[in-house]
């Protein structure tokens, strides 16, 4: 429905929960470093996500052009 009636702020709420997740890959990526690179290539990073995390807290803006397919980033057992 907002994207209907604000597409502004549609694309403001899309962008800022992109960055939430690009935050919380880059965060996880020493924990979870294979799960952290999915959800980096999904966001089409043009950036190392190592190199991110150098910089860290100066994160970049999304760099990415569009998202990637979505794929099951933990299966069900």
């Amino acid at each position: 429905e907002l994207v209907k009636a604000n597409k502004e702020e549609f694309i403001k709420v899309i962008y800022d929960t992109l960055m939430v997740i690009k935050y919380i890959a880059v965060s996880l990526c020493p924990f979870m470093p294979d799960i952290t690179s999915i959800i980096w290539d999904m966001l089409d990073e043009k950036d190392n996500i190592s190199d991110v995390i150098n910089k860290s807290p100066e994160f970049s803006l999304l760099t990415g052009k569009k998202l990637k397919k979505i794929n099951v980033l933990f299966p069900r057992i």
